[in-house]
Order: C-alpha cells, then structure tokens, then sequence
C-alpha cells in the first residue's frame, strides 16, 4: 500500500513537472507595435517594391505590450469597421495571434441620405464574442517586413511591414469605449 502512495505521489509530481503552462516561454513585446498589412509578390518580403496595390486584402495589426492584439483588415467600399480583439503568444518561430471577439461600427455608404452618412458613430457598436481564429505570424530575414502571415489564404503573399508612426491609429482606439480598455 505504501508503495501504491509513493507511485501516485511521484507520477504526480512528474506530470505536474510537465504542465505546458509552466514551461511555455511567453514573452511580450517591450513596446506597442502597429503592423500594416502589406500584399506582395516577393516570396522573401524585403522589396517593398512589389508590393500589390489592391482595394482589399489590407489593414492593420496593433500587438500591446499586455499582449492584447487588435487587427482590423480594411476593403475599399466597406460599410463597417470591424477590429478583432485577442491576445498574442511569442515564440522562437514567430507570434499567435488568437482572437475570439469582433467589434464593428457602422462607417456609413456612399448611396446613403446625408443625415445618415454623418451619423457615423465609432462607439455605436457592439462587442461580439463568438469569434475563433487565429493569424500565425511567422519571422522574416527583413528589417522592414519582419513577420508574414503565414496561414493567409489571400491571393498574394501578405507581410507585416511596421509603422513608425502608430499615434493615429492609437488615437483612433483611444476614442472608442470598448476598445480602450484592451489598451490599458
């Protein structure tokens, strides 16, 4: 009986030795980082040259340093803002993103009455928390684009070419209620 207790007791200091979330290495960025969504050609991503003009498959993806992540894609013509709010993971290999809420406003139309084209309200949205994906942010041998999205299904290649310059972008979330707190 004795050594049926001492089995138990050893097996469950071993396997509590092994929980992945005790030896998981997470770490976060020293600072807020803002990524534009770059398409390309270029199968290394360090021309910014080949880059693809294109009304769609754009946007940003803002990682905090609390390791909160925001990414809102971007379409000419689009009828609302959607940003998708998650957390994000630091590996050797790269950066999960993984998201499991949205919340989207209404940016107005082009064919809409005027009254309702200058309505548009960035806090009159609405958190939803039945989203579930996630980008897989691989590393690049580029100083200007240092991650792509590796698991895109987009037509071109699609990097992360860093903003210097993130206040706008920082500003504008600031802005809207449900968002500031990711930002805190």
């Amino acid at each position: 009986m004795k050594r049926i207790f001492n089995l138990v007791i050893g097996l469950s200091i071993v396997l509590t030795g092994c929980n992945p979330s005790k030896t998981e290495k997470v770490t976060l960025l020293s600072d807020n980082t803002l990524f534009s969504i770059t398409p390309t050609t270029d199968p290394t991503y360090c021309s910014l040259d080949s880059a693809v003009g294109t009304d769609c498959g754009i946007g940003d993806l803002y990682l905090t340093k609390k390791g909160n992540v925001l990414y809102s894609p971007f379409c000419m013509g689009m009828d609302s803002l959607t940003y998708y709010i998650g957390k994000y993971n630091i590996s050797d290999t790269g950066i999960v993103c993984s998201f499991k809420s949205e919340y989207s406003y209404f940016l107005g139309c082009d064919n809409c009455p005027e009254e309702e084209a200058n309505s548009v309200n960035p806090n009159a949205g609405k958190i939803r928390s039945d989203v579930n994906f996630t980008l897989i942010l691989k590393k690049t041998n580029c100083k200007d684009v240092p991650y792509f999205i590796a698991n895109a299904k987009d037509e071109y290649r699609v990097g992360l070419k860093i903003e210097s310059d993130k206040n706008d972008y920082f500003q504008t979330i600031s802005e809207i209620k449900a968002l500031s707190e990711i930002l805190k």
